[in-house]
């Protein structure tokens, strides 16, 4: 099965973060909702001048959704690092709070029923942005032992 790993900060347990199953559809009502939350988040997000509260909601509301598929739990862990990122590096808040605006605008702009465009969203966000270790970089690293 393709998909890549990601340990998120605060998480037990490593979680696949490519979805499996085919995305969209009528009929996936737990699809609907994920996206009917995400992006009602994420319009929030965009209209206020300091978004860290909602980046909060945004994480917890995706854990209410981690059972629905990876995506869910990619989105708690995007939104748990960069919420982190102002509790942790408060020299950093002005630009975490400009990436929560810009990581809202980018997952209203991707097509949500393009499941490489989902994917390419999530591998930048939460490897290049983020700084979660790179699949490939954690083989390389057990492999060294």
């Amino acid at each position: 099965m393709p998909g890549a790993f990601v340990q998120c900060q605060g998480c037990s347990g490593t979680w696949l973060h490519v979805i499996l199953r085919p995305v969209g559809g009528s009929g996936d009502e737990a699809w609907s909702a994920y996206l009917e939350r995400s992006r009602d988040l994420a319009e929030q997000i965009l209209r206020v001048d300091d978004p860290y509260d909602l980046g909060l909601q945004f994480m917890g509301r995706m854990l209410d959704l981690t059972d629905i598929g990876e995506y869910a739990v990619s989105m708690y862990c995007l939104w748990g690092a960069l919420t982190d990122r102002v509790e942790l590096k408060p020299d950093e808040e002005d630009r975490a709070l400009a990436e929560m605006a810009r990581a809202a605008r980018e997952w209203l702009a991707v097509d949500h029923g393009d499941s490489d465009a989902i994917r390419r969203y999530f591998d930048y966000w939460l490897y290049d942005v983020c700084g979660y270790e790179r699949p490939e970089a954690q083989s390389a690293d057990a492999s060294d032992d």
